[in-house]
C-alpha cells in the first residue's frame, strides 16, 4: 500500500468513528422529573477540647454553644487523689472565681481550695498546682495544704531580669515550661512544681516556639533534651522532616493528659 492510499484509509476511518458516534434514533421527548436533587455545601464544624484528663475529656464547638463530656472506657479511679501526690493531678478540673482557685479530681471527686494571696496575679493552672506572678515578677506555684491554707512556693532559679511570654503545657502534671525573653534572646526552660525550682533547658529560639515534653524530654523549636540531663548540657537540633521521628512522637502519650491552660469557668 502506497503512502496516499494508507492516509486515505486512515481519513476514512477517522470518518466512520465520527459517524458511528453520532444518534442513529429519533430524539425522545425529554419525560417529566420525577425528583429533584438540590446541591449545596456543608460548613464543617470546628471542636474545640475544653478540658482533657486522665478518666475522659470535654469538648465544644468553636461557634460555642453547650460543651459535652466524654468518658474513657475502664477508668479506674486512684486509690488516692490529693495535692499531696502531684501525679494524680492528671485529672483535675480548677475553677476560678476572683482569688479563689477550687479544684476537682474528676474521677474520684475529691476536692481541694487555695486562695491567690494579695498582690499575686493568676497566670496557668496545671493539675493540683496553679501558677501566679507577683508584681515585682516573679513567680509563684500555689496549692492546697492539708489544713485548708495556700501553700506558696516562690520559684527559684529563673534568670534575673527575664520576662515570661508564655507558659506552654504538655504531657506532665509534675513541670510546666516557661517561655521567657532575656536581652533580646528567647529561652524554654521548665519550673518542677514540687519544689518550685527553674531550670533553662533551650536557649536561642524563636520568639514563639512550639514547645513539647513530658517527665522525660524537652522539644522546643526542633531542638530536644531530656529532662534529666547535666545542667548545661546542649539540646540536639533536629531537621524539620524529622518531626515524626523520636523522642517527641510520643511525647504527648504519656499518663499525664495535656490539659487546657485555661481553667474552667463553670461546667455546663
Amino acid at each position: 500500500m502506497t503512502r496516499s492510499r494508507r492516509l486515505a484509509t486512515v481519513a476514512l476511518s477517522g470518518a466512520v468513528a465520527l459517524t458511528c458516534a453520532l444518534p442513529i434514533t429519533p430524539a425522545q421527548a425529554v419525560e417529566s422529573p420525577v425528583g429533584t436533587v438540590r446541591l449545596s455545601t456543608e460548613k464543617r464544624q470546628e471542636i474545640r477540647y475544653v478540658w482533657a484528663g486522665s478518666s475522659g475529656f470535654r469538648y465544644g464547638m468553636v461557634s460555642g454553644g453547650s460543651t459535652t463530656w466524654v468518658d474513657y472506657p475502664g477508668v479506674v479511679p486512684p486509690a488516692h487523689a490529693g495535692p499531696d501526690d502531684l501525679a494524680t493531678g492528671a485529672d483535675v478540673i480548677t475553677t476560678m472565681s476572683g482569688a479563689t482557685a477550687t479544684q476537682q479530681h474528676r474521677s474520684t471527686g475529691v476536692t481541694a481550695t487555695l486562695t491567690i494571696p494579695s498582690g499575686q496575679t493568676y497566670q496557668v493552672a496545671v493539675g493540683w498546682s496553679v501558677l501566679t506572678r507577683d508584681g515585682s515578677g516573679a513567680l509563684h506555684v500555689l496549692r492546697a495544704a492539708p489544713d485548708g491554707t495556700t501553700t506558696d512556693l516562690p520559684v527559684s532559679g529563673l534568670p534575673a531580669g527575664a520576662q515570661p511570654t508564655a507558659y506552654p503545657q504538655a504531657g506532665s502534671v509534675r513541670r510546666l515550661a516557661v517561655v521567657y525573653k532575656l536581652d533580646g534572646t528567647t529561652s524554654v526552660g521548665l519550673i518542677d512544681l514540687a519544689d518550685g525550682t527553674f531550670r533553662t533547658y533551650v536557649s536561642g529560639v524563636i520568639a514563639a516556639p512550639e514547645v513539647i515534653y513530658n517527665d522525660r524530654w524537652l522539644v522546643a523549636d526542633w531542638k530536644s533534651v531530656r529532662i534529666d540531663s547535666e545542667p548545661g548540657t546542649e539540646p540536639t537540633r533536629h531537621p524539620r522532616w524529622a518531626l515524626s521521628s523520636k523522642p517527641w512522637s510520643a511525647i504527648n502519650s504519656s499518663s499525664a493528659t495535656r490539659t487546657s491552660s485555661r481553667p474552667e469557668s463553670s461546667p455546663h
